[in-house]
């Protein structure tokens, strides 16, 4: 979808566009929503630190995340944490854009 071309965080997810497309706004960010929830991942090591660093140096942000989905110090890692962080990002940005001139005659 060409809108999501110039975002940050949305640029990279994949969505299904029906057939006989998109009935209204709504749709496209539930779609949306389901691939930020099962495509943006960060994964290794590395690059979980590089976000982070880059993100959320303090790790307040990120560590506030994890807490709100039960999270505890003993079961995360610095991916799961750059991970959570991104979809935020993520669905930050997707509330921030407008699919309602998508759908204007």
């Amino acid at each position: 979808m060409e809108m999501l071309d110039g975002t940050d965080y949305l640029c990279d997810i994949s969505i299904n566009v029906p057939e006989c497309g998109f009935e209204d706004e709504y749709e496209i960010q539930e779609e949306i929503e389901k691939g930020i929830d099962n495509q943006l991942e960060v994964i290794y090591y590395h690059k979980a630190m590089e976000f982070l660093m880059k993100e959320d140096s303090s790790l307040n942000e990120s560590m506030d995340l994890a807490s709100a989905y039960c999270y505890t110090p003993e079961n995360i890692n610095s991916e799961l944490l750059a991970t959570l962080l991104l979809q935020q990002r993520a669905s930050e940005e997707l509330y921030d854009l407008d699919f309602s001139e998508l759908f204007e005659l």
